[in-house]
């Protein structure tokens, strides 16, 4: 990487959240608007750093502006520049949730995001008025966790390992059949041969076909027809409404949307397996104030979610200790 200067000494910091904005959005306008700066503004500063790195960091290519070389590889050390000096910030002045001002980003899928925001916002919005919280929907990674790109990482327990995170299990949930509120099976129950019989709608975020529904009626010879495969969680509900369709879907999820929608729960006919939700974050980060305070809100969040569970669950299943993955058996609160 080349540079017209080789030292801070003149050099604007300010300049590196213009050039993080811009690798994220690709576009002078849509950074400007997240910036609060005008577009010649935000021209000014690209130009101050393609200045500064000797290259042109970002070239356009049709509407979008596209990331050099040298670019990609400044994303990655601006990021946690970044982080760092926001937390410093942070920390430096001691951590008061009541007074602080911090953007805490945690990357998640739209399931976790569904089940999680609502009580966590809440808790924030009641204790640390200066908080926001910024979920970024991103597949379920250890770079941007290591990067500082996001503080915390959402996903399902053990998809992500390695001595550098820590794995704190926030809550479990099972699968269940959703179907409208009248349906004819709501009446006569739901066997093996009338779940086949129906078209099914298929929730694949990751665009993949199959699952562990799939898997397990395979290993019946028994293979159902997905009418429809769709990418979001709530994409099945207006068909679900209006058809005779049925998805099997995540419990928590489906649970408070059936009353608005019209919607009917079943148990499946099949044995099918559970999933545990868990958080994710840099083992570094372990002592840092603001970092340890939002890791309690999360925890406080999910434990509501596992209390409410207790009250409406007659078997629910059990929750495994938080871990640290590999080396560490538990993580710091």
């Amino acid at each position: 990487m080349s540079s017209n200067h080789d030292s801070l000494q003149g050099f604007d910091l300010n300049l590196l959240r213009v050039l993080d904005v811009l690798l994220r959005t690709r576009g002078v306008t849509r950074a400007a608007a997240e910036l609060g700066l005008t577009q010649s503004g935000v021209s000014r500063a690209l130009r101050r750093l393609r200045d500064h790195f000797g290259d042109p960091l970002l070239v356009r290519r049709g509407r979008q502006m596209v990331p050099t070389a040298v670019a990609l590889e400044l994303a990655a050390p601006v990021g946690r520049l970044l982080a760092d000096a926001e937390l410093l910030f942070v920390s430096g002045r001691g951590f008061d949730p009541a007074t602080a001002q911090w953007t805490v980003r945690i990357g998640s899928p739209d399931y976790s995001e569904h089940i999680l925001l609502p009580g966590l916002l809440e808790r924030v919005m009641q204790t640390a008025p200066g908080v926001d919280v910024h979920m970024v929907h991103t597949r379920v990674d250890p770079e941007p966790l290591l990067q500082g790109r996001v503080d915390f990482m959402l996903g399902v327990s053990g998809v992500l390992d390695g001595p550098d995170l820590v794995a704190t299990h926030l809550f479990d949930d099972t699968l269940c059949c959703v179907v409208r509120a009248d349906h004819p099976v709501v009446r006569t129950g739901l066997d093996l041969d009338r779940y086949l019989a129906l078209d099914h709608i298929l929730i694949a975020p990751g665009g993949r076909p199959g699952g562990p529904v799939d898997t397990a009626l395979a290993r019946l010879g028994r293979p159902r027809r997905v009418r429809a495969q769709v990418s979001g969680f709530t994409s099945p509900l207006p068909l679900l409404a209006r058809t005779d369709s049925i998805v099997t879907m995540l419990r928590r999820f489906a649970e408070p949307l059936a009353a608005p929608w019209g919607l009917a729960l079943l148990p499946p006919p099949i044995e099918l397996p559970g999933f545990s939700m868990s958080s994710y974050w840099p083992a570094h980060r372990r002592t840092e104030p603001a970092h340890r305070w939002f890791r309690g809100v999360l925890e406080q969040t999910a434990a509501g979610l596992r209390a409410l569970s207790s009250r409406t669950d007659t078997t629910p299943p059990p929750s495994p200790e938080p871990r640290r993955s590999q080396s560490a058996t538990r993580p710091a609160r």
